[in-house]
């Protein structure tokens, strides 16, 4: 997401009801389209939000030109401090690979999400660019502290 958008439950923008706002930087695994809308010729991909596995409708470009998606989520950078582990769940002090750090780049192998509510956290398994080190860090914690941010793909 690289521009404020509703997530909706509906193809048909004037047809859906509002799930929730998506934030800049949020990643959407994508299930189908892009689809266009013809009731008012845009194109809407139907996914997933990683943040909290909500699934909806979300419009990748408006009719004005305004782009609200673009292709990525699978290359993060390590924006905070965090632990890289082995196993999916986070454990206290059990299983650490080592701590990412700043700058580190991290290519994504793997998603999950540690609980289904509203408050788990996504966790992705990855390799980092530098030693190919592998294991589980987690994007941003409950009280909303952002570890990992996802790069943007460049244009061909």
């Amino acid at each position: 997401v690289v521009k404020d958008i509703v997530l909706s439950d509906n193809l048909l923008i004037d047809q859906s009801k509002q799930i929730r706002r998506m934030d800049i930087g949020e990643v959407v695994e994508v299930f189908q389209g892009p689809v266009l809308d013809p009731s008012v010729g845009v194109y809407r991909i139907h996914g997933r939000a990683l943040k909290d596995g909500v699934v909806g409708w979300v419009t990748v470009a408006g009719n004005q030109g305004i782009t609200f998606l673009l292709p990525g989520g699978n290359v993060f950078k390590v924006v905070s401090p965090v632990e890289l582990t082995e196993d999916v769940k986070e454990t206290e002090g059990q299983g650490k690979v080592r701590i990412l750090k700043e700058g580190e780049i991290l290519e994504v192998m793997e998603w999950a999400r540690t609980s289904s509510s509203a408050l788990g956290i996504t966790r992705v398994r990855a390799k980092a660019q530098g030693d190919g080190a592998i294991g589980w860090a987690t994007t941003a914690d409950s009280s909303g502290t952002v570890y990992l941010e996802a790069l943007e793909v460049p244009t061909p």
